[in-house]
């Protein structure tokens, strides 16, 4: 009878159990939940330490921010523990942002060149291959990269101010549209700035103001009247070198239609004797570059077609549409003031790229990537600050290199938009201790705990505080060994390794060649 029972009642004890199984997993899964929530809310609510809690960037907070995908320029190499040989490092490249610019500040003898060979080495490997720039004064860079860049299928292009023979030539007029009427203006004044850019220090900008006036004036009318006679050595020529001609020339100008051509004139005519003097000295002394027999030979392709007008050659915005990659190598020199030349090379390449973008060419073929060793012998480009404030959509991506943050702020008027825009590449060796205070404040502070010991007649105490100290100190900085480096990407600091083995002095390997 029992068992009748049993077997009767089986199925409702089964179904009671197991309700009351399911109703408590149900409960302690809410209170579970609840606790999880409140020690979430806690953790995100706990209290920073009071000093501050800054310190170098983890393997995870450089992969949040897209430092350890290869779309910007190549930084570093950080090591990390392997995953299941904990004892064997494991390489990684870091790089900038994809839309990050660059600046490293790197004393004489410290990797600078070789890191920038690394630099080049890692964008000639990439499946995406951008079109590049690369000013490189002493001319080691090019002989470092050029069979890699040559190997990887580009076009490739040297234009050499120290030894002209053989150099590709390059027409400064060639970006100048004459017959786009709404925009030849404004082309015709960013030429005149890169021309004649204004000192970052000067008592004298408005001397360099009409200087650069009387200069696009001059520029605009050879374009649209003397097609025949335009080139960069004629205009400067004549408006420094031949007071007869230069008067025969005015004479026609105040006849142009074009207002732009008339003004320059009429700024000349209303300037007094003093005054000219003044901007004639102002004038000779930033344009005497253009009359050196070498940089006249490379800024004009020397060509007369059919009708008589000059042959431009190559152009920009032909790179800039083409299929082929190229890589174009600027050599001006250690110590010489062809790097005005580099400097208007590059900048005519940033403002066809502005202009291009401004017409609706959202999507180029390639990225732009310049990169500029020894910058200060460039000096102000007005269209390098452009190219980091504004292109970044348009694809331009800039990495500048110099000696000391000073030649910075002695070279840009605007230095200070410039490094706040852009990432920053540390070295030590140098004795800039200002500049190494600076950035040993931007990677911040951390708190420690400071401890004490006293001993006395009554016995030994021990005792323990908070207090600030820096995560690398300046003087930390300034003595890093070789082969290490620090960087500063965006709210990142990153402590890792220079991306270059000297295996003898003619080869230099990065990480992942």
């Amino acid at each position: 009878m029992r068992g009748i029972v049993t077997i009767i009642t089986a199925p409702f004890v089964v179904a009671y159990q197991g309700t009351r199984l399911l109703l408590l997993s149900v409960a302690w899964s809410v209170m579970y939940a609840m606790r999880m929530q409140k020690g979430f809310k806690k953790w995100r609510l706990k209290v920073k330490p009071a000093h501050g809690d800054a310190d170098f960037a983890s393997e995870s907070d450089l992969k949040a921010g897209g430092h350890l995908r290869s779309d910007g320029w190549l930084v570093g190499v950080i090591e990390r523990p392997g995953r299941i040989l904990t004892w064997r490092k494991r390489r990684q490249c870091v790089f900038t942002a994809s839309e990050g610019c660059a600046i490293g500040m790197a004393p004489r003898r410290t990797g600078k060149t070789q890191t920038a060979i690394a630099q080049l080495l890692e964008l000639a490997a990439r499946p995406h291959k951008p079109d590049v720039i690369i000013v490189d004064p002493a001319g080691d860079i090019c002989a470092g990269t050029e069979e890699a860049y040559q190997a990887a299928g580009y076009d490739v292009k040297v234009i050499n101010f120290i030894d002209p023979r053989g150099s590709e030539t390059y027409d400064a007029f060639s970006y100048l549209r004459p017959y786009m009427v709404y925009d030849f203006d404004r082309q015709v004044d960013q030429l005149g700035q890169l021309i004649m850019p204004d000192d970052a220090n000067t008592r004298e900008a408005h001397f360099q103001e009409f200087g650069r006036i009387l200069l696009s004036g001059t520029i605009a009318y050879l374009i649209r009247e003397k097609q025949e006679d335009a080139t960069l050595y004629r205009a400067v020529e004549l408006l420094t070198t031949d007071a007869k001609a230069r008067n025969a020339m005015f004479t026609d100008m105040r006849k142009s239609p074009d207002a732009i051509v008339r003004q320059a004139v009429n700024a000349y005519d209303e300037a007094g004797d003093k005054e000219r003097g003044s901007f004639s000295t102002t004038m000779t002394r930033k344009l005497k570059v253009w009359l050196r027999q070498g940089v006249r030979t490379l800024m004009a392709t020397g060509e007369i077609d059919d009708l008589g007008h000059i042959v431009r050659g190559w152009t920009w915005e032909e790179i800039f549409r083409g299929e082929v990659p190229t890589v174009v190598y600027i050599r001006t020199g250690l110590g010489t003031d062809e790097g005005a030349a580099a400097r208007l090379i590059l900048g005519n390449a940033i403002n066809t790229r502005r202009y291009m973008f401004n017409e609706g060419v959202t999507k180029f073929n390639r990225d732009l990537r310049i990169l500029v060793d020894e910058a200060v012998t460039i000096g102000n480009c007005q269209a390098i600050i452009d190219a980091t404030n504004e292109l970044g959509k348009a694809g331009v991506r800039v990495m500048l290199w110099y000696l000391s943050t000073r030649d910075v702020y002695q070279t840009f008027p605007n230095a200070k938009t410039l490094v706040n825009n852009s990432d920053i590449l540390i070295f030590g060796g140098g004795k800039e201790m200002d500049a190494y205070e600076d950035f040993s404040r931007m990677i911040g502070e951390k708190t420690i705990e400071n401890r004490g010991y006293s001993q006395s007649r009554q016995g030994e105490s021990q005792s323990a505080s908070e207090q600030a100290r820096r995560v690398i100190k300046a003087d930390e900085l300034r003595r890093m060994p070789f082969y290490e480096m620090v960087a500063v990407l965006g709210n990142n600091g990153v402590k890792c390794l220079k991306p270059f083995t000297i295996v003898n002095p003619t080869t230099v390997l990065y990480d992942g060649s």
